[in-house]
């Protein structure tokens, strides 16, 4: 589905192997994510808790995730410019 949205903004999106990948990835990370905000916020609004703080506690949990991309992300392109300094 992400893949057709992307083909009306992006006509050549399926001659880009990569980026098809990435949006691969992308989805499939973001479809594991449900379930597991599920997890979170379900027992805490059966706990008592009200359903807008719940909410707001399971994406505060999937923080980190993005956070950990991101640090992932600048490590990889760091590594990949300065491969031949780190040897040295």
């Amino acid at each position: 589905l992400s893949e057709l949205l992307l083909s009306r903004l992006r006509p050549d999106i399926h001659k880009d192997k990569k980026l098809r990948r990435c949006i691969m990835l992308t989805g499939a990370v973001t479809l594991h994510n449900i379930p597991e905000g599920m997890a979170i916020s379900v027992p805490l609004v059966a706990g008592g808790m009200k359903k807008f703080k719940a909410i707001l506690l399971s994406v505060l949990a999937g923080v980190p995730t993005v956070l950990g991309a991101i640090i992932g992300y600048l490590l990889h392109y760091y590594v990949k410019n300065n491969f031949s300094i780190i040897l040295q």
